[in-house]
């Protein structure tokens, strides 16, 4: 009998040891510092990873696959009226979603930066997405910030997304 008890104490001694590592295993504190152009910078939560795999025109690609949770930053040099390149950004999404419900285009101010956001809830396939849409108006250019995930993740992911969104700001 206590042989059978040492056995059953080293299966279980190194079971333990992986999962209490596995419990302790956090993210950094300190999100990712992104700087575009060198004239604008956001910050991008430390759980996300930048990456080359969403989408070949973007200027920034972070995600989290486990946590469905993905950014892109778009650069555009300004050749249009700030509100025509919003809504034509936002009619390219439209384009490749089904089943849309947009929110109407709200001005702001991000950081002394003319912003405007738009929010699409749509499917794609048999997912409902939900996407957050920031566009800001630079000197030279142009900068769409797309944020999603699905939509049954998004509850703890929404103050991410507000986070990353009123982040922007010019560069110091």
């Amino acid at each position: 009998m206590i042989k059978i008890i040492r056995k059953d104490f080293l299966f279980a001694f190194p079971l333990i040891g992986i999962i209490i590592s596995l419990s302790t295993c956090q993210y950094p504190d300190k999100p990712h510092n992104v700087i575009l152009n060198d004239s604008y910078q956001l910050e991008v939560p430390a759980y996300m990873n930048e990456t080359s795999e969403l989408n070949a025109d973007a200027e920034v690609q972070f995600q989290n696959k486990f946590r469905n949770r993905y950014l892109l930053v778009f650069q555009s040099q300004k050749q249009e009226p700030f509100k025509d390149f919003v809504d034509q950004r936002v009619q390219q999404l439209l384009d490749k979603v089904q089943d849309s419900v947009i929110s109407k285009s709200t001005a702001k101010k991000v950081n002394g930066i003319q912003a405007h956001e738009r929010v699409i809830n749509a499917k794609v396939g048999e997912e409902r997405i939900y996407y957050k849409l920031m566009f800001y108006e630079g000197k030279k250019h142009f900068y769409q910030l797309v944020v999603w995930t699905r939509d049954d993740k998004l509850a703890p992911f929404k103050q991410d997304m507000e986070k990353i969104a009123t982040s922007f700001q010019r560069k110091e």
